[in-house]
Formats: structure tokens, sequence, C-alpha cells
């Protein structure tokens, strides 16, 4: 028989809880985690509902309510950001990357998530702190941040009448506050009412014709297995969005490809049907002629409803 047989095998991942309220993952990048952001968000939100599962004292993939209803674990905003030194498009194949991951209580009905990924031959990294998602990002560092929030199926069911309800068993007192000046949701606040999240520094100069595309909900590859508009599908839309505008500009695919994901954030507000029309606007702009970063606000409709479903900005470094 082949000595291969007995070789030992690789761990592809490793998980271990550091305290009351942190995981660490040692991962090894598949192929259906790198690629199209899509990939990658959607991998990592899968940690965030492990994350919690660990931490919250209940399985968050089979979570009900207290009427025996299925309770999701639904995302709110969701943000990736950096030093700009390892970008989502740096990982592939085989990589081994370490995941440092915190819970933090944000109430009752909702809790938030942070992830640091650094690569595995790297020095150790210290314990994560938010204020590293914010102005100090260490080197050689990828951040995630997830507020998520609790929700079921309203009685009418669809998906236009999702109903805030926490799930039995949730556990959340133990875990740290989140602090006033890191919470999200006065962000999204601002990008809900505004229809863009606020930007920093000079004001952006347009690139391009601002463009509206339109999007019919495809169930075959928008919707996750309990028939909801999939979080990570948006990324796709907004990518798709900008994309089209690129190419509109007579710029080439792999230019594209080549850009850096500096920041990206999207604030969910609503999902659709599976029969939904969505229309998605983008506007990119940069501040100055010389200024290798562009950033794309994206707004997401859903034209049947009349209602905004999310408000998105990504910002890249130009190859």
């Amino acid at each position: 028989m082949s000595d291969l047989l007995f070789a030992p095998q690789p761990v592809f991942t490793r998980v271990e809880r550091t305290g009351p309220a942190c995981v660490r993952r040692t991962e090894t990048i598949r192929p259906g985690m790198c690629g199209p952001l899509q990939s990658f968000v959607a991998t990592v939100g899968d940690w965030t509902w492990e994350a919690v599962s660990t931490l919250c004292g209940l399985d968050v993939f089979s979570a009900r309510d207290g009427d025996g209803n299925p309770s999701y674990l639904a995302f709110y905003y969701y943000r990736i950001t950096g030093g700009g030194d390892l970008s989502p498009a740096d990982l592939t194949f085989g990589d081994r990357v370490t995941v440092d991951s915190r819970v933090f209580d944000a109430g009752r009905r909702s809790v938030l998530t942070v992830h640091r990924l650094s690569r595995e031959n790297g020095p150790e990294p210290p314990p994560l702190e938010l204020e590293e998602l914010h102005g100090r990002p260490r080197p050689g560092c990828l951040y995630v941040e997830n507020l998520n929030v609790w929700i079921t199926r309203g009685a009418a069911g669809g998906n236009t009448g999702l109903i805030r309800s926490a799930p039995v068993g949730f556990a959340h007192e133990h875990l740290p506050k989140v602090p006033e000046q890191y919470a999200p949701r006065f962000l999204c606040a601002r990008a809900r009412d505004d229809g863009a999240f606020p930007h920093h520094g000079p004001p952006l100069g347009p690139v391009a014709p601002s463009m509206r595309i339109d999007h019919r909900v495809d169930p075959t590859r928008d919707v996750n297995g309990v028939g909801l508009l999939y979080f990570a599908s948006f990324f796709s839309l907004a990518e798709g969005a900008q994309l089209l505008q690129w190419r509109s500009r007579g710029l080439e695919d792999r230019a594209f490809l080549g850009r850096r994901l500096l920041d990206a954030r999207i604030c969910y507000l609503g999902n659709a049907d599976l029969d939904a029309r969505l229309a998605v606007d983008v506007a990119t702009g940069r501040s100055g002629n010389g200024s290798a970063r562009e950033t794309s606000d994206l707004v997401v409709r859903d034209l049947g409803a009349a209602r905004t479903i999310a408000v998105a900005s990504l910002t890249h470094r130009l190859a």
C-alpha cells in the first residue's frame, strides 16, 4: 500500500477560543474563498456566524425564535478595510492566514463582529483592538467589520416584510459593549438618509457619467439557501456596475482586476423578493486629476417596492 495513504494530511482549518469574546482561526485559502470579491465576502460572513455560534451560546445556523420560527443573523453593515498592503485580491489558492475575531454586544437583537486577517508566516499579532479599524491598521493586515441583526419572516412571508426577532438562547451580556464612537449604526443612519456614505477630504470629481444598471433578481445566483437575496450578492451587483462603468470609459478588464481595494462599505436596508427588478446607480470620482484613488458610490433600489435596499461605497487604488 502506498506510503501516501499514511502521510500527514494538511489541516485546512484550525479554530480556538482565545477569550470570552475572541476566536482565532488558521485558514488555508481554498478556491471557493477567493477570486471575485463576493467569494471572499461570503467566506468571512460564514466566519462571523461561526464566531457568534462559538461565543454566544447557540447554533446560529439553526436558531429559532420563541414561536419556533427560523431566526437569521442578517448582515446590516459590512466593511472591508486595511492599510492597503493586503487586499482580498492578494489571497489565492493555498495561502495560509491567521484570522483573529472579536464579538461585541450591540444589543438584544444585534451583534458586532470584527476580523483581522494576516499571513500565517508573519509576526505574531497582538490582541485585536477596534482602533485598528478606525485609522490605526497594523501593517500587513486586512480587516472586516460586520454588524448583524436578528430577523425572521413576518406572518405574510416573503422577503419584504422581515421583522426583528432575537432567537432563543442568544447570550450577549458577557460580551464587551461597542464603544459609542465606533458604533456603525450612526454611519448607516447617515448613509440611509443621504443616499451615500459620508466622504472625508477634498470633494470627488467625477471620472465618468453616472450610470444606472437594471438587474432582475436571478434565483440561480443571487439567492441563498433560505430564499433571501444573499448578502454577498450585493457585492457582485456593486462590482458588476463598476465594471460596466469602467468599460464605458474605454478601460480594459485586466486593469479593472489590477485595482487594490482600500475600503468597502455596504449598509443593507432591506431585502427583495425573487421576482424583483433592481436598479443599481453608480457614480465614481476621485479627488484631483493626479490621484490614484477612485471611490464609487452605489445605491441599490427595488423598483417594484419603490425603496432603497442598500447603500455602498468602494474605494480602490488604481494599478
